[in-house]
């Protein structure tokens, strides 16, 4: 996948006619993706690996930081990135709860931007819906009143079918 660094600013702040922009290549190193390369690069292979025990234990319910160690074990015990996590274990875990943070504070806020869009959605749907009911009642009214029904316009207030059935009479869309 190709990334552009304008893609990452709102719309009203991209510059039509940048003097620089930055593209760069996303490849997907989990499990099971480009393996010609994995082949080529083993740490990135034993990475992709690691990442991956991770996920496997989160996904067994175990809470992230015990995901991370529960990985980091079993990955020294089969001689995955065995180096690196038995001399940096604290800042490989440090910065994948870092990560993971951020990835779920983003999720996080993803999640009460839809809410707040759901909810001014639906305020949004009462309000036409009221606006619309009341200019239906006050067209029905119009109608009865110049054709001198008052009666069923009082009964109209009063029962939901009759009203609803006036409308149809009148054409009147709801």
């Amino acid at each position: 996948m190709i990334l552009y660094l304008h893609d990452s600013f709102p719309e009203k702040y991209r510059a039509a006619d940048a003097d620089l922009d930055c593209r760069a290549t996303l490849i997907n190193i989990n499990a099971g993706h480009n393996q010609e390369l994995m082949k080529k690069c083993r740490r990135l292979e034993e990475y992709s690996v690691f990442v991956g025990k991770v996920r496997e234990y989160q996904r067994k319910d175990y809470v992230i930081e015990q995901a991370i160690d529960l990985a980091v074990q079993e990955c020294v015990q089969n001689g995955i990135l065995e180096d690196v996590l038995r001399e940096n274990r604290e800042e490989v875990r440090s910065m994948l709860l870092t990560e993971y943070n951020e990835q779920a504070h983003i999720e996080n806020e993803r999640r009460i931007a839809a809410d707040e869009a759901f909810e001014q959605g639906i305020e949004a749907g009462i309000e036409q819906g009221i606006e619309t009911g009341t200019e239906c009642f006050a067209a029905l009214t119009k109608k009865l009143i110049q054709e001198s029904r008052a009666e069923e316009l009082l009964r109209a207030t009063e029962e939901k079918e009759f009203r609803e059935k006036l409308y149809e009479e009148y054409g009147i869309k709801q």
